[in-house]
């Protein structure tokens, strides 16, 4: 993720780049400049609970990567997931966030799981 990052920022230091973790919770940390959201263990099934929180929140993506680099640099090798993979919710939010962004805007998704938790989870079974 980091020289996903480092790219971006030296090929199109004007987008908006935000961060969303996933394990047995979803947190959006946006551009890392703002409040975080998280979508608890309870409504990570709640497709439209978190429709609406994407929707609501799309404000925590805001500034530039040149203006918000270091703190999302800082942010990525500060995060740590725990628990299942809560793949859908996260893609979920992740599509509700950027509604109404730009033409082209990408979603760059990293796991080393398979999506058992919540929306779209492949099977029940995780380990907690």
């Amino acid at each position: 993720m980091q020289n996903i990052i480092d790219s971006l920022l030296k090929k199109y230091p004007n987008i908006k780049v935000g961060l969303i973790s996933f394990g047995s919770k979803v947190e959006a940390k946006g551009d890392c400049l703002s409040n975080s959201i998280t979508i608890l263990p309870e409504n990570l099934s709640k497709e439209e609970k978190i429709k609406e929180m994407g929707l609501n929140n799309k404000n925590i993506i805001n500034s530039p990567i040149k203006e918000t680099y270091s703190k999302i640099k800082t942010t990525l090798e500060s995060i740590s997931t725990e628990g299942c993979t809560a793949l859908g919710p996260a893609v979920l939010l992740s599509l509700h966030l950027l509604d109404g962004a730009k033409k082209g805007s990408r979603i760059f998704l990293c796991t080393d799981g398979e999506s058992n938790e919540g929306v779209g989870a492949l099977h029940s079974l995780c380990f907690k």
